[in-house]
């Protein structure tokens, strides 16, 4: 690691870990900082102080230190760990675990002011509410959204009301893979399927008297997703199931607690768990 001392630190923005393990984000504005506050010592401007700083010594042609001392603060050498440039420019954003992003997902950044991050809002397709993730770090100029996919497998017979209920999860900002509306002309659709229950924290299967004998790819479907469960970790939450009528889940499905849509409360239930 590049000794901190010889980093040219004029008219950049840090991030600087101190031996005590905090972290503070900033700049050093002063040229003369040991004239200022002594042997071996810089002074750093908070990222919080900066504007009203700058506005404190806007049109001045002297400065008191009484007046720097109120925005910058001294920090002795032997205290400073490393310190690495906050970075500006962003070059992509992706998912965590390098999932797959929704079609229609509407994405904002937001800048404001603390040096390497970001603050984001997105609204889910269809969605005009906007949701707020926080402020998230620029590494390597991405961006990763902590967000989590749950991928929605179900027959034909049931799209309707399933599309219905999807409205209701993205109302919640709740992101879902549905393939309706992630596969495009030319795509090897299995494969691709196959990749987005790979990759999905969660998967919702709903089942309904209609489909439960229904032999076929929905069938091979289901397989490959047991199949991937067994991949997860001891306890995780993975597959969801969801019953649209009275109908009773599959032997395979017998060990895990399903939700019965229209039961008060399945909805609130779902969200809490895709969240």
């Amino acid at each position: 690691m590049k000794n901190w001392q010889k980093i040219d630190r004029k008219n950049r923005d840090f991030e600087v870990t101190l031996k005590n393990g905090d972290k503070l984000w900033g700049s050093f504005p002063l040229a003369d900082d040991e004239d200022i506050f002594g042997h071996e010592t810089v002074g750093f401007l908070s990222w919080e102080k900066k504007e009203s700083f700058f506005k404190a010594i806007q049109g001045k042609a002297n400065i008191t230190i009484d007046e720097i001392l109120q925005f910058v603060a001294p920090i002795p050498h032997d205290s400073i760990e490393s310190m690495t440039e906050s970075e500006k420019s962003i070059g992509g954003i992706s998912l965590i675990g390098n999932k797959p992003i929704p079609d229609g997902l509407q994405l904002r950044v937001h800048n404001y002011g603390k040096p390497g991050f970001v603050r984001i809002t997105y609204k889910t397709p269809g969605n005009h509410k906007e949701f707020e993730i926080g402020e998230l770090k620029i590494v390597n100029g991405e961006v990763t959204l902590p967000l989590m996919l749950a991928f929605v497998s179900y027959a034909r017979e049931d799209q309707a009301v399933v599309k219905e209920i999807l409205k209701e999860l993205n109302d919640h900002g709740v992101l879902t893979w549905f393939d309706e509306n992630e596969l495009m002309p030319g795509d090897h659709w299995e494969r691709k399927i196959e990749e987005a229950i790979e990759k999905s924290e969660n998967v919702i299967v709903f089942f309904s008297g209609k489909t439960l004998e229904r032999s076929g790819y929905k069938n091979k479907e289901i397989r490959y997703i047991l199949d991937q469960a067994k991949y997860r970790p001891l306890g995780a939450r993975y597959i969801i199931p969801v019953l649209l009528d009275d109908c009773k889940p599959p032997h395979e499905f017998k060990e895990l607690h399903w939700l019965s849509h229209g039961r008060s409360g399945w909805l609130e239930k779902l969200v809490n768990v895709l969240k």
